[in-house]
């Protein structure tokens, strides 16, 4: 790996990073949109599963919707639905405008996050997902809080007693 002066702040980086990390000056000489090749025509339409529905009602009836509308059993639309909680599923591509719009309606009536998704616009490049387990919860949050807390307080009366 060998390092490199960031043009626009003049600090060493790498040469493999996309960006500068000092100040965010792009480096890679590739555009994001570089590999785009837009579909054309009007069956460029794909309807997609943002997420999975948060109350278990919605669930229901989007599993009954994958079941009635894209023709899946109940465990393929439960896997389906798991995997929507990592990443948008596409439900159906290359649907016409009218198509990709009803599909969508009938989605949203049974409580579904969809997406309307056009071939012809390029989407914007994504951020990759964290890897699940490294982010703090809540409750490590607190315990760690109350376990500083403690740790001062113990400190706190050893050096009065011991300086006071």
């Amino acid at each position: 790996m060998a390092l490199i002066s960031c043009p626009e702040c003049g600090k060493e980086v790498s040469d493999r990073a996309p960006a500068c990390i000092h100040c965010g000056y792009p480096l890679s000489s590739a555009a994001p949109y570089a590999d785009f090749r837009p579909i054309t025509g009007p069956n460029r339409f794909t309807v997609r599963l943002t997420a999975r529905p948060a109350y278990p009602d919605a669930r229901s009836r989007t599993l009954r919707a994958l079941m009635k509308e894209l023709g899946l059993s109940r465990e393929q639309g439960i896997r389906l639905l798991e995997q929507a909680r990592r990443e948008p599923v596409p439900l159906r591509e290359g649907l016409t405008e009218e198509e990709a719009l009803a599909l969508l309606e009938v989605f949203r009536r049974a409580g579904a996050p969809v997406q309307l998704v056009d071939g012809a616009v390029p989407e914007p490049p994504q951020l990759p997902s964290p890897v699940p387990g490294d982010a703090l919860t809540f409750t490590s949050v607190v315990f760690a809080t109350l376990t500083a807390l403690v740790i001062w307080s113990l400190l706190s009366l050893l050096f009065t007693g011991l300086f006071g």
